[in-house]
């Protein structure tokens, strides 16, 4: 429901969750009007609290239907109705399967959930017959092996989430704290960033030069995902003029 290539997708991202009933005839549940949505949810709280709090009614409910009795409605006349139902299928676009499913993003290597297959072999297997399928031992085995390689339960390490925005945030307050004589105080960066021209593929990703004083010393400033690549791959380029050759922090950006 946002741009997924604006700078402010991330911010105005959200999900949502419908259901439909399938007793309807096929004709009737194909229109809007009998599509029935319970939850829209910003993705930033998803990914803060989980699926647990969007969900857990919606679950409540359900296993009223699924019980013996059966949900009793408030029909005026039809006293003592009652219903069963039960949730027959789970329907999603890839980017929230993943995330419903706690599996990497499909940017990842192994971006596919039924098998093994790498990325740079798609395009040589036609057909499931050659490739290796994900197992339930093969998946508790990965996610034993995230949760002791990565402590704090969050393997995002990727460039877009992790690593990109946690060096661009030490390089930002080194600078802006241990090394003033530089000038690269926010007013510097915005006007850095919004003279650089942009190649042609960069121009619909370009950041928004939108950096305080205050901000550039602020842990969760950077935490972006579409802007952060065009950030990362071109911070130096904008700024490696105003620093030495030899300053630490110009190697790691």
């Amino acid at each position: 429901m946002t741009n997924a290539l604006g700078s402010k997708v991330k911010i105005h991202e959200v999900g949502n969750f419908c259901y439909v009933i399938l007793n309807i005839p096929p004709l009737e549940n194909s229109c809007q009007k009998n599509i029935f949505p319970f939850a829209l949810v910003k993705t930033k709280h998803l990914k803060e609290q989980g699926f647990d709090f969007v969900i857990e009614q919606f679950m409540k409910e359900l296993l009223i239907l699924e019980s013996d009795e059966g949900m009793l409605l408030d029909i005026p006349h039809r006293p003592g109705f009652r219903v069963h139902g039960t949730l027959v299928s789970f329907c999603a676009d890839t980017k929230g399967a993943h995330e419903i499913g706690g599996f990497m993003s499909p940017s990842a290597k192994k971006f596919c959930r039924v098998c093994h297959i790498s990325r740079n072999e798609i395009r040589d297997h036609g057909t499931t017959d050659n490739v290796v399928l994900r197992t339930k031992q093969s998946l508790d085995y990965q996610a034993q092996d995230a949760l002791d390689n990565f402590p704090s339960g969050d393997p995002s390490t990727g460039v877009k989430e992790g690593v990109g925005p946690f060096l661009l945030k030490l390089c930002l307050k080194e600078w802006n704290i241990n090394k003033k004589e530089y000038g690269l105080n926010a007013a510097c960066l915005n006007e850095r960033f919004a003279s650089f021209h942009y190649g042609r593929y960069d121009s619909t990703n370009k950041p928004s030069p939108r950096f305080t004083d205050a901000n550039l010393k602020e842990e969760e400033y950077l935490k972006m995902t579409h802007t952060m690549v065009c950030y990362f791959c071109l911070f130096q380029f904008v700024i490696s003029s105003l620093l030495p050759l030899s300053q630490l922090h110009i190697v790691i950006s």
